[in-house]
């Protein structure tokens, strides 16, 4: 994402004040999803209907993950998870019950989208081309890998954790210690992240990591010489 923010920045003919309002408020808006609390899962046809547009918007704007829309919406597991086993699983009914308002959205998101794109474009190219600079600068927040997670918790103070059964079970313990004894399929009520943090520089894994971006640096630069 660093790596491209130059070659989209560079479409931009003349950067004026209302160019750099548009960059401000792409990145604000990117930046604000970070902070936001997921929803909670809801299988009405209409909401997923709603999610599809969202999700197929969110994909072709550069610098927005659908996957984490859909994660703040509360139905990444439902739609991408759940739904996919249960097709997988010639479960028909159930997976066509998710998966055909889903795919209604995303065409309809993708073509109301891409209408209003290519006007856009067409009458306000350096606005549209600044707002999309400043999706994809904001969504570095986003995508930090290395944050620390808010699980949601019951009026006691326990961890929520939904089950394999999508029922909410508050447990006691820390969040690390519920992470390592979860069961398959279950998953953690998360409200946020917060202590966005340099990485580790003395573990593999974070050296790996760091190997990967550069190797995705280095592709986009050779993509675009």
């Amino acid at each position: 994402i660093l790596a491209s923010l130059p070659a989209v920045a560079k479409l931009v003919k003349r950067w004026s004040s209302g160019p750099v309002l548009a960059l401000c408020v792409g990145a604000a808006v990117a930046v604000s999803l970070a902070f936001l609390n997921p929803a909670s899962e809801n299988a009405n046809p209409a909401y997923l209907l709603l999610c599809g547009v969202v999700a197929m918007c969110s994909m072709i704007i550069p610098g927005l993950s659908g996957s984490f829309v859909l994660l703040l919406m509360g139905n990444y597991r439902l739609i991408m998870i759940d739904s996919v086993n249960a097709l997988s699983d010639l479960r028909l009914a159930e997976a066509l019950k998710v998966l055909v308002p889903v795919g209604t959205g995303a065409v309809i998101g993708l073509l109301v989208l891409a209408r209003i794109l290519s006007w856009l474009f067409h009458n306000w190219h350096d606005i549209a081309v600044s707002l999309i600079t400043g999706f994809i600068a904001g969504s570095l927040l986003v995508i930090w890998p290395w944050k620390d997670e808010i699980a949601a918790r019951s009026p006691d103070g326990l961890i929520l954790v939904k089950t394999a059964e999508r029922d909410l079970e508050p447990r006691a313990g820390s969040l690390a210690e519920i992470k390592a004894s979860r069961a398959p399929g279950e998953e953690i009520v998360l409200r946020g992240y917060q202590n966005w943090h340099l990485p580790d520089f003395s573990t593999r894994q974070t050296w790996a990591a760091l190997g990967v971006m550069a190797a995705g640096v280095v592709l986009i630069l050779i993509i675009e010489a």
